[in-house]
């Protein structure tokens, strides 16, 4: 009597404090299983305090009482702190899932914005608008900082216009980032060779050429 009392009105007490804009067993199935749990487990607590009470059983009123009033206490108490308990552990479970979901899907779109400013970018330097294309890999590299590509690229744009020393710089980093990069090296020979570095130039072609390039080779053979 006293277990069942006991998950009733603890039942009751998350009711009325956790869910009390809700039907009785909740909005959602985790509600409506806490619920359950009040339940259950007041009335296992109840009935094996109580149990232990009957053996001790005697004809006097004060032994009645505690009978019924001890294992009302116990699983009221008792089924507050596991439920509490259990309700906390899985509000951590479910924060962390959903904040490890929310930083995989803000990532997957910093990804989807990165590559869509280097396509842009490239759009631009084929059309020859070199100063918008510089604006777009420059948003990409701002996104990423160790994105070698968009290096390698902001590097050719500022070939065509000229700025040579910016060239250099960005294949530099391109190639710091990826020291395999053929194009890199392709661009900073190309910023070498507009400034009269013949030897440098022709160092960076002949890399380009060893990795491949089929531009690196036709530069160097140029020179």
């Amino acid at each position: 009597m006293g277990g069942i009392t006991g998950g009733a009105i603890t039942a009751m007490f998350f009711r009325l404090t956790w869910v009390h804009n809700a039907p009785f067993w909740g909005n959602t199935w985790w509600d409506t299983l806490k619920i359950s749990l009040f339940l259950f487990m007041g009335l296992m607590t109840g009935l094996i305090v109580a149990g232990i009470f009957v053996d001790k059983a005697s004809t006097k009123i004060k032994e009645s009482r505690k009978r019924v009033f001890y294992p009302f206490i116990v699983s009221a108490l008792t089924t507050i702190f596991f439920v509490m308990s259990l309700d906390f552990a899985v509000d951590k479970f479910w924060k962390h899932s959903n904040e490890t979901k929310t930083q995989e899907e803000n990532l997957e779109s910093a990804e989807e914005t990165v590559d869509k400013a280097l396509k842009h970018g490239n759009s631009y330097y084929h059309k020859g608008e070199y100063d918008k294309a510089v604006e777009e890999y420059s948003k990409a590299i701002a996104l990423n900082p160790n994105y070698a590509e968009a290096y390698s690229n902001r590097g050719a744009a500022y070939n065509e216009k000229g700025q040579y020393d910016k060239a250099i710089e960005d294949s530099i980093k391109a190639i710091a980032l990826n020291p395999y990069y053929a194009a890199a090296y392709n661009n900073r020979g190309t910023a070498y060779g507009n400034k009269g570095q013949r030897g440098k130039a022709k160092s960076d072609f002949q890399k380009a050429c060893d990795m491949g390039s089929q531009e690196g080779c036709s530069n160097l053979l140029k020179l």
